[in-house]
């Protein structure tokens, strides 16, 4: 359960945040991990569950400490004040997040509803195919790629709708 790190000899710790499985590989290092552990801290009794099943954890040693999520700094804009035409999306630019389907399904979208617009926040290493396929396709002016940044919550208040195209999600932060 202890682990040395700059001669001392220290708690190793175990955060599961998701029940996806990532490969056999991945899965044998979690068990590992978890056997090896002092604690496990998961973020829900669901991945607890997971992680007593699919990592043989044991369960005393497993703590659930939820994610906290301040919803006043996420409640939507007063009437009026968020743009129905604006559609935000918000994630690292990895293919879990699917940031192609969020253009696929804005190319649908703009063929019936050509006023609307598109803002892309994050970043990450599909961002070059992005930005090429916006350069030659019917989004170019429609969609804009903001990168990463600290005021995702006032981005998302001042949108209309909110859309999530992950493939999959554990509880992110």
């Amino acid at each position: 359960w202890l682990t040395r790190f700059a001669g001392v000899r220290v708690p190793l710790i175990v955060s599961v945040r998701n029940c996806k499985r990532q490969g056999v590989w991945h899965d044998l290092a979690n068990v590992a991990a978890c056997r090896a552990s002092a604690d496990i801290v998961v973020n829900s009794r669901r991945v607890a569950e997971y992680v007593v099943r699919q990592f043989r954890a044991p369960r005393e040693r497993i703590r659930v400490i939820y994610n906290g999520v301040d919803t006043e700094r996420f409640r939507p804009a007063p009437s009026g004040e968020a743009s129905a035409a604006v559609i935000v999306t918000a994630g690292r630019l990895v293919p879990q997040k699917n940031p192609n389907l969020f253009l696929d399904a804005a190319e649908l979208l703009l063929r019936q509803h050509p006023n609307v617009r598109f803002v892309i926040v994050g970043d990450g290493p599909l961002r070059p195919r992005i930005e090429s396929r916006l350069r030659q396709g019917p989004l170019a002016d429609r969609v804009s790629l903001l990168g990463e940044r600290d005021d995702v919550d006032r981005i998302l208040r001042g949108a209309g709708v909110v859309w999530l195209t992950s493939a999959w999600e554990g509880l992110p932060n």
